[in-house]
């Protein structure tokens, strides 16, 4: 259930020289793609996905805010969720909406009732992001999110104690980070791969807002996958729920 932009606009400690950033990408795009996925540049960002079905989409009516879901979750109609017939709770997807190609990431966490001929009912807020409110039902394609790879950065003592976009403090010892997409609470492995080094990161915050960048990791995840120094490294995403 995926992608919020939050007003806040988080920027790494390191600044790093655009012709070096450009460097790094030149590395990213030499990266080959698994035989059964494709590659969507969005941006200067890569999320390699697999293509699960075409349909339609609507969304889940506001009556259900805080009912149980099939998952056992309640149901927030703020959240980037979804419900679909077959796919195991905790799947996340991407949700592209096929007559104006906004998309959303989402999280499944409800069945949808057998009787309902769309592929998937999208939560409010997935629906607003997709721009589908007015009118309830549209063309849309499903995508399994497989990976994502791209640029990471750090964040540190300048924003040490304050604020997070999901509203904790930050706390630079922690194994925490910004993503501009991913619902907040999702555990995501972070490979360097520049040395295969990799950490487990919470997602508690938006960003980075630097064109060519995926995520703004914490100065202690910076740290376990040796990437302080350098400022920014190319990475490997995978999520892994939460």
């Amino acid at each position: 259930m995926l992608i919020v932009f939050s007003s806040l606009t988080i920027c790494p400690l390191i600044i790093s020289d655009v012709c070096e950033a450009q460097d790094e990408f030149t590395k990213l795009q030499s990266l080959s793609d698994g035989t059964n996925s494709h590659q969507h540049k969005v941006g200067e960002v890569i999320i390699s996905s697999d293509l699960i079905e075409t349909g339609t989409a609507t969304w889940i009516s506001n009556s259900f805010q805080g009912k149980v879901t099939a998952s056992g979750e309640k149901y927030d109609n703020k959240s980037l969720v979804a419900a679909h017939s077959t796919l195991p709770f905790g799947t996340f997807v991407k949700v592209t909406n096929r007559e104006n190609n906004r998309f959303v990431v989402v999280k499944i966490n409800d069945r949808k009732p057998s009787s309902e001929t769309n592929i998937i009912v999208v939560s409010w807020e997935a629906a607003r992001q997709l721009d589908m409110i007015e009118k309830g039902k549209v063309r849309v394609k499903i995508e399994a999110m497989s990976g994502q790879y791209g640029i990471a950065s750090w964040y540190g003592p300048p924003f040490h104690g304050r604020l997070t976009a999901n509203g904790e403090i930050y706390d630079m010892s922690k194994l925490t980070a910004a993503h501009k997409e991913l619902p907040f609470n999702t555990r995501v492995r972070v490979t360097n791969l520049d040395n295969g080094k990799s950490v487990v990161v919470r997602i508690n915050d938006r960003g980075p807002f630097v064109k060519g960048r995926i995520i703004d990791l914490s100065k202690e995840a910076a740290r376990m996958i040796d990437m302080v120094n350098a400022g920014i490294s190319v990475v490997e995403l995978s999520i892994l729920g939460q």
